[in-house]
């Protein structure tokens, strides 16, 4: 089990969670592509220079620039949630889609 503080509050509704009657909601989302495929002549085409070049630009791309990468392909979150939170929540994790927009 994750470690935590003592005064864990739950996500939704704030109040302090019990040292041993709480639920840890995990939410995990990714971008799943479709990898493009490559022929052998694809790769015969593909010159050094143009490889290198790609990777020269990833090695100095910015903290900022890499971490907005990483956000629109992966993102994770975990939430602690009271007895009660977690019941509501679960019977209908996600809003209706007139609710989301």
């Amino acid at each position: 089990m994750p470690q935590r503080e003592k005064a864990s509050a739950c996500a939704i509704c704030r109040r302090e969670l019990p040292e041993k009657d709480f639920f840890i909601v995990r939410i995990e989302g990714f971008y799943t592509p479709e990898l493009p495929e490559f022929t052998l002549e694809d790769l015969a085409n593909a010159t050094r220079s143009e490889i290198q070049r790609i990777c020269a630009r990833m090695r100095t791309a910015g903290a900022e620039e890499l971490l907005e990468l990483e956000e629109e392909v992966y993102r994770n979150y975990t939430y602690l949630m009271c007895r009660d939170c977690y019941r509501r929540y679960i019977s209908r994790p996600l809003p209706a889609p007139e609710e989301l927009y």
